[in-house]
């Protein structure tokens, strides 16, 4: 509680030395808050009008996937899935549910889509309201620690942090699971650990990263006692979470659960195999060094050079007024950062667990001087900090993913080869495809058994389609390019439609089985 209090007295004291000092001072806050709220309406215009926009940005098939399975939930229901994730469109198989990530995010999204429809609008616009509820909560925690004028500074920082401007609208577990950190953060500030429970009880159903926090807070413990009965708090409500997740998994499929560890050891590098039990999205064993690259090419464009010094001038400081937050923002980045290194090379939108450390440390940097000692030359530099900040964003590459498939076959192309799909096909039709992205599932409206690489492959599909959806008509859907891939079944399939984006045949049985029956 001490070390509450004496926070809060600092922050007292700052308050009190801006209110006695000259009034270029209240200027300065004023200015504070007003660049805030800049960047804020700005956002949050920006993101009102493309919310409307179909998935075709970097990493685009993460939203197209939670999207998809949160539709999946509003139409099945949350029961009668069991709370269980399906990431693909009825009818649903055993292979269908996926248990990678917790289910709080699709979930919600999902009563959402049940209230104002499924569409990509209601999904930016739910991640819009996670984006301004975190910067809220990083303004309330940054003015408890640093005064109000370096609390309004860190919400401008988290605004125009390259990750949260190009994936603040990107429907990820992450934001979510940060938003509920964050909560957590500032409930223990107050004293409400059972509160702060509860919270990261919701974060850890949010996405695995939130239950990183218990070790930040154990340290933090060992330097500040007083913060004992928040890291057990903490240990419980995050624990809890997780093992209500692994819970609901294993009741479903133990299989599948257990295959969950397998998909951890392949980001982990301690694994080159990325799946036991589902076919699809395999991914090829990424290099050490290939990993290493990844990481510190994906800090550089998504936090920029000043959040990253930022970052380690605070991490070597370590200033006991911040304990709380710097250990509890710090683990669950550092350890998923050295633990699942393949991850975060990969993915770029990892970094939104970074952001808002990172902009506590440039507002803790900006706002140093002005701490100590209050002049026009201690706001000037703030105000250079915060000028360089936007700069920085304009000058920063805007990295795109690589397709993943060859010939530029990107989003755009991923969505007209969906349509094609859609228009071709009857609902509740099956579609074998090579492709292993999330957008042509959501777009489609179709079940769409991936990652079928070749006739050989298709073969021992189709018995098991055949053998899980009796009944149902089967199709096969793939890129032009690939045609010499599939030349047996497209021979023996009637040919449904053919364009420049994708050739459908549907299938009556195995290739290579008699043929007499074939259309």
């Amino acid at each position: 509680m001490s070390v509450v209090l004496g926070e809060m007295a600092e922050v007292r004291a700052v308050e009190m030395e801006s209110d006695a000092s000259p009034a270029w001072m209240r200027i300065a806050r004023l200015a504070a808050f007003s660049i805030f709220a800049l960047a804020l309406s700005i956002t949050v215009v920006r993101a009102a009008l493309h919310a409307g926009s179909q998935f075709t940005g970097p990493h685009a098939f993460v939203s197209a996937d939670v999207a998809t399975t949160a539709r999946t939930f509003a139409s099945q229901g949350i029961w009668k899935l069991h709370w269980i994730p399906v990431n693909n469109n009825p009818p649903i198989g055993p292979e269908d549910r996926y248990t990678h990530w917790p289910p709080l995010l699709p979930v919600l999204l999902s009563a959402c889509f049940r209230l104002f429809g499924a569409s990509e609008k209601v999904s930016h616009l739910f991640m819009l309201g996670v984006l301004i509820s975190t910067a809220i909560l990083i303004v309330r925690l940054g003015a408890s620690w640093l005064g109000w004028i370096g609390g309004a500074l860190a919400g401008y920082f988290w605004l125009t942090l390259p990750v949260v401007v190009q994936f603040g609208d990107l429907v990820a577990q992450q934001q979510l699971a940060v938003l509920f950190l964050l909560a957590a953060l500032a409930a223990y500030h107050s004293h409400r650990e059972t509160l702060g429970s509860l919270l990261l009880f919701l974060a850890a159903l949010s996405s695995w990263e939130a239950i990183l926090v218990i070790p930040g807070l154990w340290l933090a413990s060992l330097r500040l006692p007083e913060l004992r009965r928040a890291a057990l708090s903490a240990a419980i409500g995050s624990g809890a979470g997780v093992l209500c997740v692994a819970g609901l998994f294993a009741f479903s499929d133990p299989a599948l659960a257990a295959d969950t560890l397998q998909t951890a050891k392949y980001y982990m590098g301690l694994s080159p195999v990325y799946s036991h039990v589902l076919a699809h999205d395999q991914m090829s064993p990424l290099p050490f060094s290939a990993q290493i690259s990844g990481i510190l090419w994906n800090h550089l464009w998504m936090l920029g050079a000043l959040a990253i010094a930022a970052l380690l001038q605070l991490l070597a400081v370590r200033p006991k007024s911040g304990t709380l937050l710097t250990y509890s923002l710090a683990a669950p980045w550092i350890l998923w950062m050295t633990g699942m290194r393949t991850h975060m090379a990969i993915h770029r939108f990892e970094l939104l667990i970074a952001a808002p450390l990172a902009a506590l440390a440039l507002a803790w940097l900006a706002t140093a001087e002005l701490r100590a000692k209050p002049s026009k030359g201690a706001v000037f530099k703030s105000s250079m900090l915060v000028g360089l900040a936007a700069v920085q964003l304009l000058i920063l590459p805007h990295p795109r993913s690589a397709p993943r498939l060859p010939h530029d076959y990107d989003a755009q192309r991923l969505i007209r080869y969906a349509e094609d799909v859609r228009n071709a096909t009857e609902p509740g039709s099956i579609v074998l495809a090579p492709l292993e992205s999330a957008v042509p599932i959501y777009y489609s409206d179709r079940h769409v058994v991936r990652g079928i690489a070749d006739d050989a492959a298709l073969s021992g599909e189709l018995r098991r389609a055949r053998r899980e959806f009796p009944g149902r008509q089967l199709y096969l859907a793939i890129p032009p390019f690939l045609a010499n891939s599939f030349s047996h079944a497209l021979s023996k399939g009637r040919l449904v439609a053919s364009t420049g984006d994708t050739i459908i045949v549907a299938l009556t049985q195995t290739p290579g089985e008699d043929t007499t029956n074939t259309r």
